[in-house]
């Protein structure tokens, strides 16, 4: 069976009405805002999304944490192993803040097409707002282990989420705001 590229009617109407409303933008605005971070790209393990940051020349360091779901797979706390990758992502974070004197990103990407996210029956507005829970828990997790360090680390750690469509030629992220 050819694996299907084309983006559905319907999604790529709640894609232009995401837009529209300010809930999703271009990578590129992203770009705009934060330069050349040290980057934890929490990813996919067929990982096409790596171009995400390498095609914009954003960023030259990446740590990546590549799972089959990847970020998505974040928002699941009854999914194997959620809670131990997302302490793994923290601790990554944690590690790179406190040696590392630069600006840092976690970015936590989901793609279309997803094989994962098919078979666990979950679409583009499914596959969003997973990002946008696995957004929330990683944030906290990475909060949490930076006020436990002697002394606290306060200054809150820029967590963002993208969305990478792959529809053969036709290729884009957006930023999930």
């Amino acid at each position: 069976m050819a694996k299907k590229t084309a983006l559905p009617v319907g999604d790529l109407g709640l894609i232009k009405e995401l837009r529209e409303h300010g809930r999703l933008a271009d990578v590129s605005e992203l770009f705009k805002t934060i330069s050349n971070p040290e980057v934890i790209l929490v990813t996919c393990a067929d990982a096409h999304e790596e171009h995400v940051l390498h095609k914009h020349k954003f960023t030259s360091s990446i740590h990546f944490h590549s799972y089959t779901g990847g970020a998505c797979r974040l928002s699941l706390p009854d999914m194997e192993n959620c809670e131990l990758l997302i302490q793994d992502v923290a601790k990554d974070a944690v590690q790179t803040i406190t040696s590392i004197n630069r600006r840092h990103l976690v970015a936590l990407v989901g793609h279309y097409p997803c094989s994962w996210a098919e078979n666990y029956g979950a679409g583009v507005a499914e596959q969003i707002v997973m990002l946008e829970v696995a957004h929330h828990r990683v944030t906290e997790a990475i909060r949490q282990a930076l006020l436990a360090l002697k002394p606290p680390i306060t200054d809150p750690v820029r967590v963002e989420a993208f969305f990478y469509i792959n529809e053969g030629e036709k290729k884009r992220t957006y930023w999930i705001r």
